[in-house]
């Protein structure tokens, strides 16, 4: 159809009085995912999350993995507390370091001590992989 036909139509709907509702396209935020790991749990657990750093490329090739010393696990939570970004990090670490970060509640970033475990059994693999899978799908 041409533009005129198009603006004859509105205009009869307008002798209905029929109201016209114009739909616009959202434009879609794409955010940054990132996985966090502490560099203790990477020396304590090396090979279960070797495997499950391969796991996560296999199942999501955009999603970054980093692996930080605690400072820098600091540095960037509060880096991205103070700005307003796209970017949602699950950060695996130990438990002081939850109990750190209790007093700044983020909705970008999620913890997981899980991997720090002494053992991790199948349950606790479960867990971990449900954990990222809730994180991947969070929008």
């Amino acid at each position: 159809m041409y533009r005129d036909n198009y603006l004859q139509k509105i205009k009869l709907l307008g002798y209905l009085d029929v109201g016209i509702w114009i739909k616009k396209k959202k434009d879609k935020v794409t955010s940054n995912k990132i996985i966090a790991v502490s560099d203790s749990i990477k020396k304590k657990n090396f090979i279960v999350l070797d495997n499950f750093i391969k796991a996560v490329k296999k199942n999501d090739n955009k999603i970054k993995v980093l692996i930080k010393t605690e400072s820098e696990l600091k540095k960037l939570v509060h880096e991205n507390n103070d700005r307003k970004n796209s970017e949602f990090f699950l950060i695996f670490c130990n438990d002081e370091l939850i109990e750190y970060f209790a007093n700044t509640p983020s909705k970008q970033i999620t913890f997981c001590s899980l991997l720090s475990l002494d053992e991790i059994t199948n349950q606790a693999k479960k867990t971990i992989w449900e954990e990222f899978l809730k994180f991947k799908n969070y929008e």
